[in-house]
């Protein structure tokens, strides 16, 4: 089996207000392009036979991004397990797929992870979700609160032993309950998927790819602790909570539950 994973890394962080790149933003002692690498790298360990890529678009700074990668995933990088892609505009996700797509279309399945998203255990949740037959999107549910974010509540029903998305819209002011994004996603590069890929994407946006999905049986996994860097806030608050709940002793205590950063 093929896995071509993307992990999107090309966002500039205006909000955040840092000098340095997004995807390398302080996080205890780590920062959340490690944090996720980290876990690709296990999950990669944990499927020796398989033929795993792992595709990063840099934009700002790039070569800093790159030094500070190459420094602890040199084997990895000369063995092209990690590879490369600069973005002097950043094309967006599906700018970045398009740039892809042949690659894409000749492997059997499609991970898409936002590097500036934090799941404990994906690892875990990749190995078991990688063998089915299905499109997989994870979603994080959360109670409505006061936000100033715009977030897009995808509604489910129950199929299997998952659920499958019907549907999405933007939240409204009466939503209790919000089926977040988390921003990763399993794609089945069927037949379908890759006749789809095949297309000139660039005039298109990733929810038109989403809803192409949809259509073609997009499941829902709802992962237990979820966390986004989307301001300063959200990153003191990600930082307070790792120190909280221990989370990078997540195997000792598997009990613990995470700050609702949103």
């Amino acid at each position: 089996m093929n896995i071509l994973i993307i992990l999107f890394s090309a966002g500039i962080g205006k909000r955040l207000r840092l000098e340095i790149p997004k995807p390398l933003c302080p996080i205890m002692k780590t920062n959340p392009l490690d944090y996720n690498l980290s876990q690709l790298i296990r999950f990669m360990n944990s499927i020796p036979c398989y033929n795993t890529m792992i595709y990063i678009n840099l934009h700002k700074q790039p070569n800093i991004v790159y030094d500070h990668l190459f420094k602890k995933y040199q084997k990895f990088i000369e063995e092209q397990k990690i590879i490369f892609i600069y973005e002097s505009q950043p094309l967006g996700h599906i700018g970045t797929i398009n740039l892809l797509k042949y690659n894409i279309i000749s492997s059997n399945k499609l991970v898409l992870i936002n590097s500036d998203t934090l799941i404990p255990n994906l690892e875990t949740i990749l190995e078991k979700l990688i063998q089915k037959e299905h499109n997989f999107m994870l979603l994080y549910q959360i109670l409505q609160t006061h936000n100033s974010k715009t977030l897009t509540h995808f509604e489910v029903m129950p199929y299997l032993n998952y659920y499958k998305i019907i549907k999405y819209h933007k939240v409204t002011p009466n939503s209790t309950r919000i089926n977040l994004y988390t921003g990763t996603m399993i794609v089945n590069i069927s037949y379908n998927i890759s006749k789809y890929l095949s297309k000139d994407l660039s005039s298109l946006s990733f929810l038109d790819f989403v809803s192409y999905l949809i259509e073609n049986d997009l499941l829902a996994f709802f992962v237990p602790r979820f966390y986004e860097i989307t301001s300063t806030r959200d990153l003191l608050e990600i930082n307070v909570s790792f120190i909280k709940d221990h989370l990078f002793f997540d195997i000792l205590f598997p009990t613990l539950k995470p700050l609702n950063l949103l």
